[in-house]
């Protein structure tokens, strides 16, 4: 899930639900404007005023602010890098990763044409590419990497906001 540029605020958004999260409501309720409240909140623009409630209330509910004494943080990870400046961070995919990749393409391919009619083996092809990326699988490394202890369980509070990113012009004090 991503949530676009705002006309307000310089905000931009990526999240991606898994089973390790507790995100009710999927990308539904993932709102733009809930990155809105966290740049407002980030800014010091909204305050505990009652005037402020709603949006208080809403950014405690998704778990992007929480509560430590007497004081609140942002609970997600916020980058002053663009999207594009943190994409040119991550390593390039390695040659065997990509054949890999390749061959489960076509494995996926060859399962599934024959539930289409020659005229849509196109279509078919399209959507049995960059299969290895899919969120099934981006889970499945998951699961590999907290068996294999390299990751640890997530608290409570980590559950509402892992794999959220949020790109802008701030970082959270």
């Amino acid at each position: 899930m991503t949530r676009g540029y705002s006309e307000s605020y310089p905000v931009y958004a990526w999240q991606i639900d898994t089973y390790y999260d507790n995100r009710k409501g999927g990308w539904e309720d993932a709102t733009f404007t809930d990155y809105e409240y966290l740049y407002e909140f980030m800014t010091g623009k909204i305050t505990k005023k009652d005037v402020h409630a709603d949006k208080f209330k809403r950014l405690f509910d998704k778990g992007y602010i929480v509560s430590k004494g007497d004081s609140e943080y942002v609970n997600i990870i916020v980058t002053s890098l663009s999207e594009t400046e943190f994409l040119k961070m991550l390593p390039a995919i390695p040659d065997e990763l990509k054949a890999v990749s390749e061959e489960l393409d076509t494995k996926i391919f060859e399962l599934n044409k024959s539930s289409y009619p020659p005229h849509m083996q196109n279509l078919c092809r399209a959507r049995s590419t960059d299969c290895i990326s899919e969120y099934h699988i981006r889970t499945r490394v998951l699961e590999q990497l907290l068996s294999g202890g390299r990751l640890k369980p997530l608290t409570g509070t980590q559950k509402h906001s892992v794999n959220t990113i949020l790109f802008c012009d701030r970082i959270p004090e």
